[in-house]
């Protein structure tokens, strides 16, 4: 089961990536024209933008989805209704990841705040995917989201740097390959790999950050 569930993650990591890829050559190639001079339309690069955007948060809901109920079923040792998963969960997973972003974005004018925020509501996604009560109504993600990295604030952060490090990582840009189809193959493969891994952890941490509160946990659930 573990072996099948890593396939199908890098097989959709490696989809992603190849979508990035070619945008970003895109954005490349349209920034190669400006700089002989060529005036091209704004829309054509906002669309690119725009383009790139929405596919980040596709894939951003990927991985949160697909590797958390991955986990849940190497672990339990059941099968995934994945149509059914992906139907309950998106909805809200937007919503919520959407009001984060909000508030994230309004701070964000004085810097510092907005990375305050940024941290506490690094696992809302988290949150409402894995809490029942939130399932219920009962609790707010974001305010549980806050609770949980209440008073380990640098470990999340830490977390984040390395995290986005890895992320944004563009081995055809370090080690200047060009278009060697062969490397860029392979390349997508570790990154695919690095982006698996790093999700697994943001996963554990939030395991881990909910155990070390699980006796005041169900107390704020209560009062929440």
């Amino acid at each position: 089961m573990v072996k099948h569930q890593t396939v199908y993650l890098l097989i959709g990591m490696i989809f992603f990536e190849s979508v990035f890829q070619y945008l970003l050559f895109l954005q490349r190639s349209m920034d190669d024209l400006i700089k002989n001079g060529v005036n091209l339309p704004q829309m054509i690069v906002v669309s690119n933008l725009l383009l790139y955007l929405m596919v980040s948060m596709i894939f951003s809901f990927f991985l949160a989805i697909v590797v958390t109920f991955s986990v849940h079923a190497v672990i339990k040792k059941t099968e995934i209704p994945w149509w059914q998963s992906f139907k309950v969960n998106a909805w809200p997973l937007t919503v919520e990841s959407m009001r984060a972003l909000g508030k994230v974005l309004l701070w964000s004018f004085l810097i510092i705040p907005g990375f305050i925020w940024y941290v506490r509501y690094f696992l809302v996604a988290l949150v409402v995917l894995l809490e029942p009560e939130f399932k219920k109504g009962k609790v707010d993600a974001l305010k549980l989201s806050e609770f949980l990295t209440l008073g380990h604030a640098w470990k999340v952060f830490g977390f984040i740097v390395f995290a986005t490090g890895l992320s944004t990582l563009r081995f055809q840009d370090i080690f200047n390959i060009g278009t060697n189809p062969i490397a860029v193959v392979l390349l997508y493969i570790v990154w695919a790999a690095l982006q698996l891994y790093t999700s697994l952890m943001c996963y554990f941490l939030y395991q881990y950050l909910y155990e070390l509160k699980r006796e005041s946990i169900q107390k704020y659930l209560e009062g929440a």
